[in-house]
């Protein structure tokens, strides 16, 4: 029969390298699956050639990652859709996107999720891209209205790309 006091010795090893080895796992993973960030929008409305800029955090520039564009919207948004213009930089290279974002049907259902007054709209921006924390992401409208109404938000959230 062995000796009480190895077994818990060798219990006590187990745990202690087990215990080791989890946290170095948990250390070489990412930090931050996903970033996101909003910018609110002043009630008397979004101004035209105003950018809203993003300057996401936490995340290193060797993986390519997806960019998802949330538009936060009232009931008192007018049209069915919005233009907008993401302009990304990183340090070598700088890519511009322009989107035609369908917010409602042709009868006026808007699309998204939402209940009450407010709806919130997500789709991706072009193709995954090295986006660090270097980066600078910039959102403008490009409606042909001096001041969009009914705007209340605009996000950005950057995840591993989707396969």
């Amino acid at each position: 029969m062995p000796n009480k006091m190895c077994l818990n010795s060798r219990l006590y090893r187990f745990l202690f390298s087990a215990a080791i080895t989890l946290a170095a796992l948990t250390a070489c993973s990412d930090k931050h699956s996903a970033v996101s960030e909003f910018r609110d929008i002043a009630p008397s409305g979004w101004v035209y050639g105003s950018d809203l800029i993003f300057t996401p955090s936490g995340l290193d520039s060797i993986k390519e990652r997806s960019l998802l564009l949330t538009v936060r919207h009232s009931n008192a948004y007018v049209y069915r859709n919005i233009w907008v213009e993401v302009t990304t930089r990183t340090l070598d290279h700088k890519r511009v996107d322009t989107l035609n974002i369908e917010l409602a049907d042709v009868y006026g259902r808007w699309h998204g999720t939402g209940f009450g007054p407010s709806y919130q709209y997500e789709l991706p921006v072009g193709q995954p891209m090295l986006i660090g924390d270097t980066s600078r992401i910039a959102v403008r409208h490009i409606m042909r209205v001096d001041t969009l109404r009914g705007v209340e938000q605009i996000g950005i959230t950057i995840t591993p790309p989707h396969i």
